[in-house]
């Protein structure tokens, strides 16, 4: 795979041959230059000051997996007699000082979003899951220092005629 530097020469040899593909390695060209700037931008944060990738820090603490027994759905079933739901959430923050100075106090508690996600989705009852992952989002974004979170709530076997593996809702919020 050649470098950004390679097709621009080649573009522009293109361009001198005349095959009436001026115009468009003329395009090209631009697309590959915003190409090269969005790679620099995107992935390459070390070599800009951090004052200007500082919104760029994607640090992230992950909770999986967890499952709870709830009461949530549209249908009568689904409320009356409950059923599992496994959650996972996403939290995004500045985990930098956690890591230089390795002291809980700088960083999101894991046990104690747990015990947040639990009580939301364990003493409410919503008819749409879509709502059940809006009020974890909110109770989370409520009570810790973060910027964005996802949230991904499952019903693995839901209360519908038909094979399939289960549903989901997973939304994004931002602080």
């Amino acid at each position: 795979m050649g470098t950004l530097k390679q097709y621009t020469a080649l573009l522009i040899k293109l361009e001198q041959q005349s095959f009436g593909l001026a115009a468009l390695a003329g395009q090209i060209q631009e697309k590959l230059k915003s190409a090269g700037d969005f790679i620099n931008d995107c992935f390459l944060p070390s070599s800009t000051p951090e004052s200007n990738y500082k919104n760029k820090i994607k640090d992230k603490i992950c909770l999986q997996g967890m499952q709870f027994y709830a009461y949530h759905g549209a249908s009568a079933p689904e409320r009356e007699l409950g059923q599992r739901l496994e959650v996972e959430v996403e939290i995004f923050s500045d985990l930098r000082a956690a890591g230089k100075l390795d002291d809980l106090a700088h960083t999101v508690n894991y046990a104690e979003v747990y015990q947040v996600v639990q009580e939301v989705v364990t003493n409410s009852s919503y008819n749409l899951i879509e709502a059940l992952a809006e009020a974890v989002a909110a109770a989370i974004l409520a009570r810790f220092n973060v910027t964005e979170i996802l949230v991904r709530i499952k019903k693995p076997v839901p209360f519908i005629p038909g094979c399939l593996s289960g549903v989901a809702v997973e939304i994004h919020r931002y602080q």
